[in-house]
C-alpha cells in the first residue's frame, strides 16, 4: 500500500464520521443491488477450493522465505521494489509464469508513468456472452522498505498471491463477463503501473464494470476479524457502482458460511492509498479490499514497509477466509454459470439481482 498523500492516520472524529456515513449509506441502497435469491452451488464449489497451504506457499516465495522457481531456476527475493532492476523483473516473471500455468492468455504490459518505467502482468479469461464487459481482479506486486530487505509479505504478497490463486481456481469455469487478473508494479512510488493501465483503458474505451483490488489482506492481530471495503464518497456519482461491488462481498460473507469469520465494513472515503484510486480517477467502479488498516480498531500492521513484513505475522485463518469471500465476490460479479449449463442472461448475475450502474467517463 502506498503513502501517496500525507499521513495515513485520520483523527478519531473523522473516523467516526466516515463510519457513520458509510453505515447509513448501506441502508438506503436498493435491496436488489445485493440481496441473494439462492446460494449458487458452483460458487460454493469455487470457494471450497481456496487452500491456506497454496496461499502461504506463494507468499513465502514472493517474500524470500523460501526460494521461488522462476524460469526453472531457484531465486530468493530480498526485495520486489519497483526500481530494483533484476528483483522486480524476476517478480513479474514469477507472476507471469504462475498465471500462465492456469492456461489463461497472459502478457506483460510495459508502462511509463511517474517518471519511471516498469511492467504489469495481465491474464485474461474472455467472457462467454458479454466479453466486452470486464471485471478486474488486481493487486500490486511490488514491495518497499526503509531497510535493505523489503519482503513485503503482507504488503502486498498477500494480495498478489490471492490474485494468482484465484486465477487458478476460476480459470476452468465459464463466465458471462471477461475476467482480467492484473499484477501492478510501481504502486509504492505513486500508483504508477495502475495509473498507466487505467488511463490506457480509458483511452481505448474499455468497458470495465468492476475493479476488485486486494492490498494487505492477511494481518489481524486482535481476532475481530474486521476488513474494510473502501469506496468513493457517498456524494460521488460513482458511489452506487462501488457500493454494489462492496455489498456483493458482504452478501457472500453472509450466505456462504463466513458470518462471524469476517466482519466487512464499507468506508466511503475515496482512499488514495492503493491502485483502486487510479481506476476511480479514470471513471471506473471499484473497491479496495484491505485488512483493518487503522480507522476502525487501530489494528494496523506494525511491520508495514519494513524488513519484518513476513509471513510470521499472518493470521492464516483470516487470510484464507478473506480470499474465499473474494473468490465468491469475483465469480458473481463476472456472472458465473454452473458447469455444463447454458450461460444465463446478465440479469440476475448468478444468484444475485446485481446491477452495476454505469458511471460517466
Amino acid at each position: 500500500m502506498s503513502r501517496k498523500e500525507g499521513s495515513r492516520q485520520q483523527s478519531w472524529a473523522v473516523r467516526v464520521v466516515v463510519l457513520v456515513v458509510a453505515f447509513a449509506s448501506t441502508l438506503i441502497l436498493p435491496v436488489q443491488a445485493w440481496f441473494p435469491v439462492a446460494v449458487n452451488p458452483t460458487v460454493a464449489e469455487m470457494i471450497a477450493q481456496v487452500e491456506t497451504a497454496t496461499l502461504l506457499d506463494i507468499v513465502r516465495q514472493l517474500s524470500g522465505d523460501t526460494p521461488a522457481l522462476i524460469g526453472g531456476q531457484p531465486y530468493t527475493f530480498v526485495t520486489r521494489e519497483s526500481t530494483s532492476g533484476e528483483p522486480v523483473r524476476k517478480a513479474t516473471q514469477f507472476g507471469f509464469e504462475s498465471l500462465q500455468k492456469t492456461g489463461l492468455d497472459v502478457r506483460y504490459q510495459a508502462w511509463n508513468a511517474c517518471g519511471l518505467v516498469g511492467r504489469n502482468v495481465v491474464a485474461v479469461k474472455t467472457g462467454a456472452s458479454i466479453p466486452e464487459e470486464n471485471v478486474l481482479v488486481t493487486a500490486h506486486l511490488d514491495s518497499i522498505s526503509e531497510e535493505d530487505a523489503a519482503p513485503g509479505a503482507d504488503d502486498n504478497g498477500s494480495g498478489s498471491a490471492a490474485v494468482m490463486a484465484m486465477a487458478e481456481i476460476l480459470a476452468p469455469y465459464s463466465f458471462q463477463r471477461t475476467l482480467q487478473f492484473v499484477l501492478f508494479t510501481g504502486e509504492e512510488q505513486g500508483l504508477c503501473g495502475s495509473e498507466y493501465f487505467a488511463e490506457q483503458a480509458q483511452n481505448d474505451r474499455v468497458d470495465i464494470v468492476a475493479v476488485y483490488n486486494m492490498d494487505m489482506i492477511a494481518y489481524d492481530s486482535d481476532q475481530d476479524p474486521i476488513l474494510l471495503l473502501h469506496t468513493r464518497p457517498t456524494h460521488h456519482a460513482g458511489y452506487a457502482a462501488d457500493a454494489a461491488i462492496a455489498n456483493t462481498f458482504i452478501a457472500v460473507v453472509d450466505d456462504y458460511g463466513m458470518q462471524g469469520k469476517l466482519s466487512p465494513q464499507i468506508l466511503a472515503d475515496g482512499s488514495e492509498m492503493s491502485d483502486t484510486f487510479s481506476f476511480w480517477e479514470a471513471g471506473f467502479p471499484g473497491v479496495l479490499a484491505i485488512e483493518d488498516d487503522g480507522p476502525v480498531s487501530d489494528d494496523f500492521n506494525p511491520y508495514y514497509h519494513s524488513a519484518d513484513d513476513t509471513v510470521s505475522a499472518f493470521n492464516l485463518t483470516y487470510y484464507t477466509n478473506f480470499v474465499k469471500a473474494s473468490v465468491g465476490t469475483v465469480a458473481l460479479l463476472a456472472g458465473v454459470a454452473p458447469a455444463g449449463t447454458p450461460t444465463p442472461e446478465l440479469t440476475p448475475v448468478g444468484p444475485y439481482k446485481l446491477h452495476l450502474p454505469s458511471v460517466a467517463r
